[in-house]
């Protein structure tokens, strides 16, 4: 297959996770930056298999720094030291497919390979600070996100998470993708209007094009709030430490059954210990039913205010 979204040979600049991107490719959802790429996307020849291969499946192989996949229908992926992606497309390939794996699993594991362990959940600024909303699919992460953007806050990332290279100058989480996916039952409730929106293929969901509700530059990051629902009727947080606060840290971690796949395991312990010393972690327990955002935002808020954190 001849791809017809590439720009004719010019390279295209792009910035996403703390990562500059050049690529021929046109990636529309990214936002376009310029300045020294230190990533590399192009087509071309993977290699057939990895010699010396410390884990490997039926659809991908894995060695120390290199990392090759085969998706059926899309084609050939390989990322290697964190500092390029190679792909090979089948005749069969579509576009959007070929961006999507791109975006969702090969992205993540470069920056695996570059030490940077990415969180799952949604990242939104509060007074020039951000928090990291967590928890399970479908516990309502991202309508939360939305309900903070709703009132007035800026959204930076959704869905994945990447944090800084150098703790030391400050922990900050980088801006991701500029959109937001909503549910159709979160749309009705927050009423937003969904006439003219993308509608995800098999979802049940939506997606938001953001502009001046984006935060389009890395933000100092305090806190991680994990979602859970519980029978009761009221939301209710609690701060978490010690051995409960790290296992939040490890569970909440971007597809983190990859990282053991990878031989990273040992590491990413490593850097989640570290992580737990400079952020705070809370649990918000929500009711099962019924729409409880405007309360779970105002708890957020005033854990944030009771410390000055």
């Amino acid at each position: 297959m001849t791809i017809t979204h590439h720009s004719k040979k010019k390279i295209n600049h792009y910035s996403v996770y703390g990562l500059h991107i050049s690529t021929e490719l046109l990636l529309d959802e990214l936002i376009r930056e310029s300045g020294k790429a230190d990533l590399t996307i192009s087509k071309g020849k993977v290699p057939n298999f990895l010699i010396g291969t410390t884990q490997s499946c039926a659809y991908f192989q894995v060695k120390e720094n290199e990392f090759l996949t085969r998706i059926e229908n899309v084609g050939s992926f390989y990322a290697i030291e964190g500092k390029e992606i190679i792909y090979d497309p089948y005749d069969s390939a579509d576009y959007m497919s070929i961006k999507m794996y791109l975006y969702g699993f090969l992205l993540p594991v470069i920056l695996m390979q570059r030490g940077r362990f990415p969180m799952h959940g949604s990242c939104i600024e509060i007074d020039g600070k951000s928090i990291v909303l967590s928890g399970a699919s479908g516990v309502g992460k991202s309508s939360l996100a939305i309900a903070f953007r709703l009132a007035g806050y800026k959204l930076i990332a959704d869905d994945l998470i990447a944090l800084n290279d150098y703790w030391h100058e400050g922990l900050k989480a980088h801006y991701g993708f500029p959109l937001q996916k909503i549910t159709v039952d979160t749309a009705k409730h927050l009423k937003v209007v969904t006439v003219g929106l993308e509608k995800i293929p098999g979802e049940d969901k939506y997606i938001i094009p953001l502009d001046t509700e984006f935060q389009k530059e890395a933000v100092p990051l305090i806190a991680l709030f994990e979602i859970m629902t519980h029978d009761g009727e009221e939301v209710t947080v609690r701060e978490l430490f010690g051995g409960e606060k790290l296992r939040c840290i490890i569970a909440n971690t971007y597809n983190v059954e990859m990282i053991g796949t990878m031989g990273l395991a040992q590491e990413h312990f490593k850097y989640g210990t570290e992580l737990s010393k400079v952020l705070r972690v809370f649990r918000l327990n929500r009711p099962q039913d019924g729409f409880t955002l405007q309360r779970q935002m105002e708890l957020i808020i005033n854990e944030l205010n009771k410390t000055g954190t």
